[in-house]
C-alpha cells in the first residue's frame, strides 16, 4: 500500500512539473493556435456523431425487434 502511495505521488509531481514545449505552448490568438483548437472540436464532433449514430442503430433494432409480429413478448417487456 505504501508503495502505490510513493508511486500515485511521484506521479502527481512529475505531471504537475510537466510543461508544453515552445511550439505546443504558443502565443494566444494566434491564428495556428485558433486553428488547432477548432480542429480538436471538429474531431470531437465527428466521434461524438459517429458513437450517437452507433447508439441510434442498436435504438432501431431494439424498437423493431419489439414491434416486429411473430414477437413473443421476451424483448418488448423491458420498454
Amino acid at each position: 500500500m505504501k508503495r502505490a502511495a510513493a508511486l500515485l505521488l511521484a506521479f502527481a509531481w512529475v505531471t504537475a512539473n510537466a510543461e508544453a514545449c515552445a511550439v505546443c505552448f504558443g502565443a494566444k490568438g494566434d491564428p495556428v493556435n485558433e486553428a488547432i483548437g477548432s480542429s480538436i472540436l471538429f474531431m470531437i464532433g465527428v466521434i461524438s456523431v459517429v458513437l450517437c449514430s452507433i447508439v441510434g442503430l442498436f435504438a432501431a433494432f431494439f424498437i423493431r425487434a419489439a414491434r416486429h409480429p411473430l414477437n413473443d413478448g421476451a424483448v418488448g417487456d423491458t420498454l
